[in-house]
């Protein structure tokens, strides 16, 4: 902290320790459609203006975990990345199978969407995605929610998915909606 001269505002300096601490990340949410790349290039230009932390979560839906615990099948994605258990190992599909499959979606959709170099956090969560993008939100304190809507009416009507629409209703943080042409 620089002591104000008189009649001056205070100036904080922040170390990156005390940054980190106090900073708070950009949460892009991403679910393999073509919009998840404006989605992330909106959020990395974000990130990089605030200088804050980007975090990339991708969650896999109850209803594709259910899937793959009914069979040793393995589920691709849009981005070419399987779900599920590649070998037949007897063992049963677990939550925990489920986040590691979603945080590596959510790495190979970042790393082939943002450019080389480009630091993020991949994240991974099973169960309702708005109330896994809410609930990571609130837990890093996210200044943004950064997700994508499509318009979907001939006319020209903007209407939102469920999720974004949901997460647009109960969020308590700004949200930046990337619109895509469906």
């Amino acid at each position: 902290r620089r002591a104000p001269r008189s009649g001056s505002p205070e100036v904080y300096l922040f170390t990156p320790m005390v940054c980190r601490l106090l900073c708070m990340p950009i949460l892009a949410a991403v679910d393999g459609s073509p919009g998840s790349k404006q989605v992330l290039t909106t959020a990395s230009q974000l990130s990089e203006g605030l200088k804050e932390e980007l975090h990339v979560i991708h969650v896999m839906s109850e209803r594709r975990f259910e899937e793959l615990m009914q069979g040793d099948q393995l589920l691709e994605t849009e981005w070419n990345v399987p779900y599920g258990n590649e070998t037949d190992t007897g063992e049963e599909y677990s939550v925990e199978d489920a986040i590691v499959d979603s945080r590596n979606v959510a790495d190979s959709i970042a790393a082939e969407a943002l450019p080389e170099g480009a630091t993020y956090e991949p994240i991974g969560a099973m169960g309702d995605p708005t109330s896994q993008i809410l609930s990571h939100a609130e837990s890093t304190d996210a200044s943004f929610i950064v997700t994508g809507g499509r318009k979907r009416t001939k006319i020209g009507k903007v209407l939102f998915g469920s999720t974004s629409q949901s997460i647009l209703l109960k969020a308590t943080r700004p949200i930046v909606t990337v619109m895509a042409e469906e």
